[in-house]
C-alpha cells in the first residue's frame, strides 16, 4: 500500500511496483470455517481428558500416577512448557498478600538463567489450592531421591549409604546380600545383583557357596551411575539435584523394575509422555487406562502435555482476550493486573465448596 500510494503520487524516480518477497503459507486461507476448527480440535485435550484428569488426580496411588497426574494438574493451571515445569526447584512455591488483607496469592517461582531476573507464575485463585496439593504430593514423593542428591554433593567420592549401613564402609568384601542391600531399595530376585556386577565389571571371588566382592569396586561402579552433569541438573540456572522439585530413583516410576537405593535421575519427557497414553496401543497402560477412562467410543484416552497450553490459551481468547492480554494476564505470566475470563468450555478443576464442579462456566482471574 505504501509503494502503490508512492507510486501513484509521483513520488518515486523510477516508479516501482513492489511485491512482498515472503511468501504466505499454504493454509493462510484455512483458518476460518470448519476444516480449521477441526484442525484446531487436535491440538486440544479431548472433552474425555478433561473430565477424567481431575478424577484421575484423586484417585491415583501409584507412584508414576501420581507424579504425572500432579504434573497435569500444573499444566492445567498455568499454559506453562513441560520443559518448564520439569526444571522447578523444590522450593518454588510463593505465597503473599495481594489487594484485600484476607487474600493470599499464590504462584510458583522459576530459578533465572544467569544473569536474568527471578519469575513467579502466578495462579489463578480457583485452581491455586489444586496446584498446591499436586506440588505437595511431588515434593513427599521425591524427598528421598534428592537427600541421596544433596549426599552425593557434600560426598562425591563416597556411595550413599542409609544409617544403618554405614558400618559397610569399613569392609573389604560384601556379600551378596551386603551388596543387594546397598544397591537395592527393595528385594530383587537372586540373578539381578549377578547381572548387575557383570554389566558393571565388578570382579567377584567365590567363598564356598557365596561370591564376594570388593566395596571399593562397587562404590565406583555406583558413582559411575550418577546422572551426567551431576550436581547440576540444569546449567542454564545452576539448579542442583539436590533442590530439584524432579529428581527421583532409578527406577521409581517403573513398578516392573526394582528401584535402586543409591542411583538417582531427573524425571524425563518420555516417563510422562507414556503414562498419558501416548503406548496405549503398545499396551503401556496410561493414569487413564488405571483408572477406568476411555474415550465414548471405547479407546484409551491420549493427551500430551502441550495440548494443555492451547487450551488455556483458547480459554483466554474465548473470552475476548487479545495476544497481548494473553501474554500478561496472570494465567500465564501475571503482570499484577485483573481480567475476567468467560469460559465456553467447563473447568473441571475447579472448586465449589471443596467439591469438584465440571459445570463452572466463569472464572475470575486476579
Amino acid at each position: 500500500m505504501v509503494a502503490d500510494f508512492l507510486r501513484d503520487n509521483g513520488l518515486m524516480t523510477v516508479p516501482t511496483r513492489w511485491i512482498n518477497p515472503l511468501q504466505p503459507p499454504e493454509n493462510h486461507r484455512m483458518r476460518l470455517g470448519k476444516p480449521a476448527d477441526e484442525r484446531r480440535a487436535t491440538r486440544m485435550p479431548s472433552e474425555a481428558a478433561l473430565e477424567a484428569l481431575p478424577k484421575v488426580f484423586l484417585m491415583v496411588t501409584a507412584s508414576a500416577d501420581v507424579l504425572v497426574s500432579s504434573i497435569t494438574a500444573i499444566l492445567c493451571a498455568a499454559p506453562d512448557r513441560i520443559s518448564e515445569v520439569l526444571c522447578l526447584p523444590a522450593d518454588c512455591e510463593v505465597r503473599q498478600k495481594r489487594g484485600r488483607a484476607d487474600e493470599d496469592a499464590y504462584g510458583l517461582r522459576r530459578r533465572p538463567a544467569k544473569g536474568a531476573t527471578a519469575m513467579v507464575k502466578w495462579i489463578v485463585p480457583s485452581m491455586s489450592c489444586v496446584v498446591e496439593a499436586a506440588v505437595g504430593k511431588i515434593r513427599r514423593l521425591n524427598d528421598e531421591a534428592r537427600e541421596i542428591a544433596r549426599w552425593y554433593e557434600q560426598n562425591p567420592a563416597q556411595v550413599y549409604l542409609p544409617a544403618e549401613m554405614e558400618y559397610l564402609r569399613t569392609k573389604e568384601w560384601l556379600s551378596p546380600d551386603e551388596m543387594e542391600g546397598v544397591v537395592f531399595a527393595e528385594p530383587v530376585s537372586p540373578e539381578l545383583p549377578v547381572k548387575w556386577c557383570t554389566k558393571n565389571g565388578i570382579a567377584r571371588q567365590r567363598r564356598g557357596r557365596k561370591a564376594y566382592m570388593r566395596f571399593a569396586d562397587l562404590e565406583a561402579a555406583v558413582l559411575r551411575e550418577l546422572p551426567p552433569g551431576f550436581p547440576s541438573v540444569d546449567k542454564a540456572t545452576g539448579l542442583k539435584y539436590g533442590d530439584a522439585l524432579f529428581v527421583t530413583q532409578r527406577n521409581a516410576l517403573d513398578s516392573s523394575k526394582p528401584r535402586f537405593r543409591c542411583v538417582i535421575e531427573p524425571v524425563k519427557y518420555s516417563q510422562i509422555r507414556i503414562r498419558l497414553g501416548a503406548a496405549s496401543a503398545n499396551g503401556n497402560y496410561s493414569i487413564f487406562d488405571h483408572c477406568g477412562f476411555y474415550e465414548p467410543d471405547g479407546s484409551s484416552i491420549h493427551v500430551n502435555t502441550h495440548q494443555f497450553r492451547h487450551y488455556l490459551n483458547t480459554l483466554a481468547q474465548a473470552g475476548g482476550l487479545s495476544q497481548l492480554d494473553i501474554a500478561n494476564c496472570p494465567v500465564a505470566r501475571m503482570s499484577g493486573r485483573t481480567c475476567t475470563m468467560v469460559m465456553k468450555r467447563p473447568m473441571p478443576w475447579l472448586h465449589v465448596s471443596g467439591r469438584l464442579s465440571p459445570t463452572t462456566r466463569a472464572c475470575s482471574v486476579r
